[in-house]
């Protein structure tokens, strides 16, 4: 299977997922009362799995600073381990 396959497929609930089965799991703390740092990953049953992780810092009332990581992988055979690949991303946000 290729993940061009699985992007045009009918959007439905069946379909939210590339696999049958996905374990997933969020973790996120406060640091101070300024900052927060999150967790994520998932494991999919053809092997792939995602994990990221973002740190938020409210740098002024309607301003937040966010930073992300994300790693893709997985076995030789799987989704993911065909195209393995780590992301980073800086983002600043303004809510009006």
């Amino acid at each position: 299977d290729s993940a061009l396959l699985y992007l045009i497929l009918p959007l439905s609930v069946r379909t939210l997922s590339f696999t049958t089965w996905t374990y997933y799991l969020d973790v996120g703390f406060d640091i101070t009362p300024l900052s927060r740092l999150s967790s994520i990953a998932s494991y999919y049953d053809d092997g792939s799995c995602f994990v990221g992780v973002t740190y938020q810092y409210s740098m002024a009332d309607d301003w937040q600073l966010s930073l992300i990581a994300q790693r893709f992988d997985g076995s030789a055979v799987s989704l993911f381990g065909q195209s393995a690949s780590t992301l980073g991303y800086l983002q600043l946000k303004w809510s009006f």
